[in-house]
């Protein structure tokens, strides 16, 4: 083969590949479909995180948490809200009647 030819076939593997790569590629489906998956987890879990640091921020330190609801304990609808559910919580675990027989038999 002359260096002519040896050109010529250069040139037209150089166009095959060059053909070859205007051509579209098609991403894969799967990778897709996952980012879009873990896109919508992130949209989803957000704003519970947000929620959860607010949270945390809130209860677990008790200085904030008790200049938050200390106001609560001076309403005296709260002390009544609180003493009736105290009430009643004790008088369905205990049985008054039969402690106040043993007491006085």
């Amino acid at each position: 083969m002359s260096e002519l030819d040896d050109l010529r076939a250069r040139v037209l593997l150089l166009e095959q590949e060059n053909q070859t790569l205007k051509a579209p590629r098609r991403r894969p489906m799967a990778r897709s479909i996952v980012a879009a998956i873990v896109l919508a987890l992130a949209v989803l879990m957000a704003p519970i995180a947000a929620m959860g640091t607010w949270a945390r921020l809130q209860l677990v330190d008790s200085d904030r948490f008790v200049a938050t609801f200390a106001p609560l304990a001076d309403d005296p609808d709260v002390q009544d809200f609180v003493s009736a559910q105290v009430s009643t919580a004790i008088h369905e675990q205990i049985d008054l009647d039969a402690v106040v027989g043993e007491v006085f038999d």
